[in-house]
């Protein structure tokens, strides 16, 4: 067996030194944008519970109009469950949101959460130790989010930001709109692709698998401390056997968030690969498991006495959606996207104040990869995120 072990690994490393890699597939965030000609700097941001996260700031884009105009918009973007900043960069420039952002005038900040691949630091804990995997998408919501949108507010000087979430990221924005009121004033305006929020309908085969899992037996299989990282295993399926054969990538894109791959990039899917799935932890995928099962949005069930002890209830409270009332909010659905379908996010629209100033945007045969990966997000979906964000703001 271990011999049959050594020749299998042989023969990957052989393949892999005769292959011809993207430079990008290898690349940090820093140098994966820098080789794309755009100017991109990386800063951590210490969060009140001492999580430690990169966050980068792209200036500007490659033309001389949007370096020099000043002061510029400046816009947040969030990414989703189990990715990272990279995801806003990761396809060529004239498709990436990031730098179609940049070169549209915008100063680009893009943020990553605890427990990713750039939230793995601790001002008191290393990664071995299970409390500093003890977190949620409430956590997120609580800690990350606020400490970033204090830096970027920060470092800019300015006191308003647009806001751009995929996914958990638009979740996050949203639980954040809910809970607390001054980021209704900080936000000028929202775009929010796909925001996870209402789970019940989800129609992603290895999360239905999970959840159907009780929860004790999803953390005795699973551990309690990381999910999905991003490892040396996934670099080599990526230089590999996507190289040779971009079926097996997209097999792997179906059987992690249920997409179809018809509408990505083939040439780009090493790259895809090779920096996601990005890692969580499996108390925040549990979170996930507790939204389908239950069919609200609402904070993490720690069971009837742990309840009591967070929030002074028996049951976790929801999310308070009706409570936002500003800035204006453009929700994007795709309507083959498996993870959040039409009847979730029905629900999540049905909740809000008639005083909200919101705008849903349906856009064809697009999946829950396609706003962030998809060839033709730059035609069909950005233009149409730019427009909502510069011509519905916050009065």
């Amino acid at each position: 067996m271990k011999i049959i072990k050594i020749i299998f690994f042989l023969t990957l490393l052989v393949f892999f030194v005769n292959s011809q890699v993207d430079p990008d597939v290898l690349a940090n965030i820093t140098q994966l944008i820098h080789n794309h000609g755009y100017p991109c700097t990386n800063h951590k941001v210490t969060t009140e519970d001492g999580y430690i996260l990169q966050v980068q700031h792209v200036p500007y884009g490659r033309n001389n109009a949007s370096r020099t105009q000043d002061p510029k918009p400046v816009v947040y973007l969030q990414h989703g469950l189990l990715d990272s900043s990279f995801t806003w960069f990761l396809n060529e420039p004239n498709e990436a949101l990031g730098y179609i952002l940049a070169d549209y005038g915008f100063d680009v900040w893009a943020g990553n959460v605890r427990g990713n691949t750039m939230g793995l630091e601790h001002i008191k804990w290393t990664t071995n130790d299970v409390q500093f995997w003890n977190f949620s998408y409430d956590e997120m919501i609580q800690y990350d989010l606020p400490a970033i949108v204090d830096f970027i507010l920060e470092e800019t000087g300015s006191s308003e930001i647009y806001y751009v979430g995929h996914s958990q990221g638009g979740g996050m924005g949203l639980g954040a709109l809910s809970i607390f009121p001054k980021y209704q004033e900080i936000f000028k305006s929202v775009a929010l692709l796909a925001p996870a929020t209402y789970e019940n309908h989800q129609q992603c085969f290895l999360l239905s698998l999970l959840a159907d899992m009780e929860q004790k037996y999803f953390f005795d299989f699973f551990g309690e401390k990381d999910f999905m990282p991003e490892t040396w295993w996934i670099e080599l399926v990526a230089n590999t056997f996507c190289a040779a054969d971009p079926i097996v990538c997209e097999d792997i894109i179906l059987l992690i968030v249920g997409a179809d791959t018809g509408n990505l990039n083939e040439s780009r899917l090493p790259v895809f690969l090779s920096h996601t799935p990005a890692g969580s932890s499996t108390k925040n995928i549990n979170h996930y498991l507790q939204l389908i099962r239950t069919n609200k949005w609402q904070m993490y069930d720690y069971g009837t006495d742990g309840n009591m002890v967070k929030y002074g209830q028996s049951t976790p409270p929801e999310y308070p959606v009706e409570n936002v009332l500003n800035p204006p909010i453009g929700f994007f659905f795709g309507s083959k996207d498996l993870l959040v379908t039409q009847k979730d996010w029905e629900q999540t629209l049905a909740r809000l104040s008639p005083d909200l100033q919101w705008t849903e945007y349906t856009v064809p045969d697009y999946d829950h990869l396609d706003y962030v990966w998809g060839v033709n997000a730059h035609t069909l979906l950005y233009p149409q995120v730019i427009q909502h964000l510069v011509s519905n703001t916050r009065k």
